[in-house]
């Protein structure tokens, strides 16, 4: 990477919006909804495991709904970013941000699996029309590979003002009324009816 130091500062100056990656986890990768209309050629579609969370995740940051993130598979992963940014964590176990609340971050933490969408999404070149990885193919997302410690990844600019683009939705309560109707599975024994 020329001209660019660990500290983000290049030979001009603040370096573009971007992160470091500290720890990257047993399985992170950059994706996308995937790429689409290649099957015929042997090439797969790849893509966020979970879709409806990407879209999610990248509307929360003001992202348009291609953009690609950061999808996590667990163990430890610290990332350092350049700059503050709106991020938002879409995922399970200990994280440095609230699953689903978008914030501002300087730095993020989890050993927990989800997606990570940053504003600007991750700036990685576009392959047969999509950013996500193909470990198999060797092609995609970052140099076509999982993430490792070392790893500098841009981000694209953000949208202006990603807070006034957030989606306002509100999500009544779920109330149940009447009978459910319940059939008995082999995870019984693990569910308690209180």
């Amino acid at each position: 990477m020329t001209g660019l130091s660990k500290s983000g500062l290049s030979e001009s100056g603040p370096a573009e919006p971007g992160l470091w990656v500290q720890a990257a986890g047993l399985l992170t990768t950059v994706q996308d909804l995937g790429r689409f209309g290649g099957r015929r050629y042997g090439i797969s579609v790849c893509g966020a495991l979970e879709g409806d969370h990407l879209r999610l995740a990248s509307a929360a940051v003001g992202n348009p709904t291609g953009a690609a993130a950061l999808e996590l598979s667990g163990g430890p992963v610290r990332l350092e970013l350049l700059q503050p940014t709106w991020a938002c964590w879409l995922g399970q176990g200990p994280s440095s941000l609230e699953s689903g609340r978008p914030e501002r971050i300087a730095d993020f933490e989890t050993t927990g699996r989800g997606i990570l969408a940053l504003a600007g999404g991750i700036a990685v070149p576009k392959v047969q029309g999509s950013r996500a990885t193909d470990l198999r193919a060797g092609f995609g997302g970052f140099e076509g590979r999982a993430l490792r410690r070392g790893d500098f990844l841009r981000l694209g600019p953000p949208p202006p003002d990603p807070v006034s683009t957030l989606p306002r939705w509100r999500v009544a309560p779920l109330k149940l009324e009447g009978a459910v109707r319940v059939v008995r599975g082999p995870e019984w024994g693990l569910l308690s009816l209180e």
